[in-house]
């Protein structure tokens, strides 16, 4: 079977625009988001033992980056 003559189609398809974030802002944001709220112990736990020193500016707090120019989940 050829997957790209069968799954390749000629022309764009519609599609709604994507959100998209450097690297260590999308992690941030993942890490302000992540576990139950208000956060307990095994999540506390969890998310202190990740590390992202490899982000130059880890203290930044997290922004939501949008295509569309809103703010909406």
């Amino acid at each position: 079977v050829d997957l790209d003559a069968a799954g390749n189609a000629p022309d764009p398809f519609p599609a709604p625009p994507v959100d998209t974030a450097e690297a260590c802002q999308a992690a941030r944001r993942v890490m302000a988001e992540a576990g139950t709220r208000p956060l307990d112990s095994v999540d506390r736990e969890l998310l202190s033992s990740i590390s992202l020193a490899r982000c130059a500016d880890r203290h930044q707090p997290a922004q939501r980056s949008t295509s569309r120019g809103t703010s909406g989940s």
